[in-house]
């Protein structure tokens, strides 16, 4: 007798418990990734800045990090993906702008110890301690706030940095504090597209009809347009097989099986790959057949190969 075909039992519903661990648990973890990675970028940006190359970095590492939390999680993102990655682009923002902040009060620390033989004066009339009570007060002076609080000041009204390269070069566009904002939250929407795109992506992968997990993922070989059409043809009538070897092709063919062995015969997909030139297709799934015991009809999303 057959065994029972995966794909006909339900997808396993995750647990209250599951689900609030993953708040609880991943997304603070999450929430300080996003944190260090905007700390890490801001101490570069002391050292070497090009406009926009911070935020494509912290989108592309949030992207790859996020994904796969929720693939360890076996989680499969809805509308909750969007408040997901502002958190995590907004704590990437905040983390970047303060470890810039935190850097700039430094640097201008180590300037006035470096010509406090000629700033005696100030140091006495201010009654500062140290190179670093100074730079406060000065800070206060200038922008209202003292410590941390004043260089943020500081930094927002002194313009956005377009490039900065070793040596002390730096090339600033003066900026009202309307633009500063608007520009300020086109980094942050960015980001935070970039992170829920790639989420996104993510539901749409394939997982265990009877178990809820994300399928594991084997590429056999790649397929021409030809091997396309074959392989269509021969998945709806008979079982399915692996593609024909070939050095060159469209598309990437991908053997799917449950990791928890819940797959009695394989799952195949059909995946087109980019193409750098100009084409009318698009990179993406263009056929799948599900993991069963049986024959199961193909489930087709792009016929035009």
């Amino acid at each position: 007798m057959a065994a029972p075909s995966p794909s006909a039992e339900p997808v396993v519903q995750h647990s209250l418990l599951k689900q609030l661990t993953f708040w609880l648990i991943a997304i603070p973890l999450l929430i300080l990734a996003a944190l260090t990675i905007g700390a890490a970028t801001g101490l570069s940006g002391r050292f070497v800045t090009l406009v926009g190359l911070y935020p494509v970095a912290a989108a592309l590492s949030l992207s790859v990090l996020s994904v796969a939390v929720l693939h360890l999680w076996t989680l499969r993102p809805g509308w909750e993906r969007f408040p997901l990655a502002f958190a995590l682009a907004a704590g990437w923002w905040l983390g970047y702008r303060a470890a810039d902040a935190w850097a700039f009060r430094q640097e201008q620390a180590r300037e006035v110890d470096a010509a406090s033989g000629l700033l005696v004066e100030d140091f006495v009339v201010s009654g500062a301690q140290n190179p670093m009570d100074l730079v406060d007060l000065g800070l206060q002076a200038d922008t209202g706030a003292p410590g941390l609080r004043g260089a943020l000041l500081a930094q927002w009204r002194g313009g956005y940095v377009i490039q900065r390269a070793p040596g002390g070069f730096c090339r600033v566009l003066p900026t009202s504090t309307p633009v500063s904002a608007l520009l300020a939250g086109l980094e942050i929407a960015f980001v935070m597209l970039m992170v829920a795109r790639s989420l996104a992506h993510l539901r749409q992968e394939p997982v265990c009809a009877r178990c809820g997990a994300f399928l594991r993922r084997q590429g056999v070989g790649h397929a021409d347009s030809a091997e396309i059409a074959a392989l269509l043809e021969e998945w709806q009538q008979a079982s399915a097989r692996p593609p024909r070897v070939v050095t060159q092709g469209v598309a990437l063919v991908y053997r799917e099986t449950c990791p928890h062995g819940h797959s009695v015969e394989p799952g195949w997909s059909i995946v087109r790959l980019r193409r750098m030139k100009w084409t009318p297709s698009v990179p993406g799934p263009i056929a799948r057949r599900a993991p069963t015991t049986a024959v199961t009809p193909l489930h087709t999303t792009e016929t035009n190969t």
